[in-house]
């Protein structure tokens, strides 16, 4: 017996900041990846085909890589630093976007607010994703459902209420 979920949350501007700095960082490790990836099997071939120490392997390719990451960096600091300013501003106002009504049962999860209603089979989701202060129902590589711990009682509100929903998504 599968049993049904109600949830009532409340979403702030502040958690879609969260997630679009979330989605950064995931992109983020995926570009400073390739290319260390490129920069060992870039000094391997130094010193496997053509005879080279690896230090002399280093002194050629070390400038760009270093480079790459500097730059990487660089911009990843820039855009945390403007995620940071916007939730400092967003905290100075009201920023809440409306409360939020969540039911799912065995068809799927159907989401409500005084203005529009929005329904999910459960094959539209990827994945359930938990943080320190979120739960992230992914339905797709850009877009979840945002649920504010905050919006629960207790933590074991919390863990039945995510155990509940790994039960349904069929992964």
């Amino acid at each position: 017996m599968n049993p049904k979920i109600n949830h009532t949350f409340k979403i702030e501007s502040n958690d879609y900041i969260f997630y679009n700095f979330y989605l950064q960082r995931r992109q983020w490790y995926i570009l400073l990846s390739l290319p260390t990836i490129l920069f060992i099997s870039i000094n391997i071939k130094i010193i496997v085909f053509e005879n080279n120490s690896f230090l002399n392997s280093l002194s050629i390719t070390s400038p760009l890589f270093l480079l790459w990451i500097s730059l990487n960096l660089l911009s990843f600091l820039s855009k945390y630093l403007q995620m940071k300013y916007k939730y400092r501003k967003g905290n100075s106002r009201n920023n809440n976007l409306g409360i939020f009504f969540l039911e799912a049962d065995i068809n799927g999860i159907k989401i409500e607010n005084e203005n529009s209603s929005i329904s999910y089979s459960w094959d539209a989701f990827l994945d359930l994703i938990e943080t320190k202060n979120y739960i992230l129902l992914r339905t797709s590589q850009i877009s979840s459902i945002i649920i504010n711990k905050k919006s629960f009682k207790n933590s074991e509100e919390i863990s039945i209420f995510r155990d509940n929903i790994k039960m349904f998504i069929k992964k």
